[in-house]
């Protein structure tokens, strides 16, 4: 007579086995069985009623993989402004959020050679110290390569497949300079005309940003009789020093009241 085919598929756990056993109704037709396994044909056999097809397997499980360190990337510091060419030092926190201890791994990215160009400028690791899962270790880092450009110099502190990153600019300072100030004139009151004047003292003081060379000039009323600065001595900020200048186109006395005043270079500070 006509046959028909049936498929059923079922999950059996590890070590099982399945049979397909003879119809029971009352027809002595043989069943065609076959078992697969996982797509390969296991048993294979014609069935009556009374008789069994049986296929035995084993399921394989796989090792699941091996436990990994992960590195997260939890804080990342830098100075707020560098002079350009300055040294560059930041700091990393590194975090690891992996299932096992080991060593957590870092890169840096920035511009250090244009202002639009990203370039890996550093990487490390945490080696030869293992970090334990949860554990955190802060990392001091030198750029050893690059120096601090003239613009921004951002950088992003990221871990090996740039899941975790922060990123950080650090601003080009501008150098501070020098700003003299006089903060006093010494003179006599009074010559006799034609009298060698002599050494004048001017006091001043650094009122800049920045260490360097203070500058002044003692002027009369048609000429600038002499100027001085304080080079090779470079006067730190708030710092003093003390001019002593001999005039150079009138040094004796004329017979009348001899104006002078002692002033910087751009005539913002001045004593007359």
């Amino acid at each position: 007579g006509a046959g028909f085919t049936h498929t059923q598929t079922v999950e059996l756990a590890e070590g099982s086995h399945y049979i397909i056993y003879g119809n029971s109704a009352a027809s002595s037709y043989p069943w065609h069985a076959q078992i697969f396994a996982n797509g390969t044909l296991i048993a294979e056999g014609d069935v009556v009623r009374g008789s069994h097809l049986r296929g035995n397997f084993t399921i394989t499980v796989p090792e699941p993989p091996p436990g990994e360190p992960y590195t997260v990337i939890d804080d990342f510091t830098v100075p707020a402004s560098l002079p350009a060419g300055s040294d560059v030092n930041v700091r990393i926190l590194l975090r690891n959020t992996g299932d096992v201890a080991g060593y957590l791994t870092y890169g840096i990215i920035g511009n250090p050679t244009s202002p639009d160009s990203y370039m890996s400028v550093e990487e490390g690791s945490t080696y030869p110290t293992s970090v334990s899962p949860g554990g955190s270790m802060w990392l001091d880092v030198y750029l050893r390569y690059n120096k601090m450009p003239s613009w921004d110099f951002n950088l992003t502190a990221t871990n090996a497949d740039g899941t975790s990153t922060i990123s950080k600019t650090i601003s080009p300072s501008v150098p501070g300079e020098p700003y003299t100030q006089v903060t006093d004139f010494i003179i006599p009151e009074s010559l006799p005309a034609g009298a060698t004047i002599g050494e004048l003292t001017v006091v001043t003081r650094n009122a800049g940003t920045g260490p360097g060379y203070l500058t002044v000039g003692i002027n009369s009323e048609d000429y600038t009789e002499v100027m001085g600065s304080s080079y090779p001595i470079e006067v730190a900020v708030g710092g003093t020093f003390t001019f002593n200048l001999t005039l150079g186109i009138n040094p004796n006395m004329p017979n009348e009241d001899f104006t002078l005043t002692a002033t910087n270079q751009d005539g913002t500070s001045y004593i007359t």
